[in-house]
């Protein structure tokens, strides 16, 4: 027995992935069943997700001004000695 599984996916990617996998001798459909089967192998994701550093401080950064701005902390100045 079957199941359908339907996404959605921008027509640029769609397009290119299609591509891709027919150069590789595959469809979608069994490309999609082969990542499902990787993931349970793994009990995860078959590859490393990752947040981007910058955007890790970034929002650090926004997050101490926005708490300047509502009064929450004190801004303070660091003396150079």
């Amino acid at each position: 027995m079957t199941s359908q599984v339907n996404i959605r996916v921008d027509n640029q990617t769609k397009v290119e992935v299609e591509q891709l996998f027919n150069s590789l001798g595959l469809n979608v459909t069994t490309a999609v069943n082969m990542f499902f089967k990787k993931c349970l192998k793994e009990q995860g994701i078959p590859f490393d997700l990752k947040v981007d550093p910058k955007v890790v401080t970034q929002e650090a950064i926004e997050k101490v001004a926005e708490d300047i701005l509502d009064k929450h902390i004190k801004a303070f100045e660091v003396l150079a000695k």
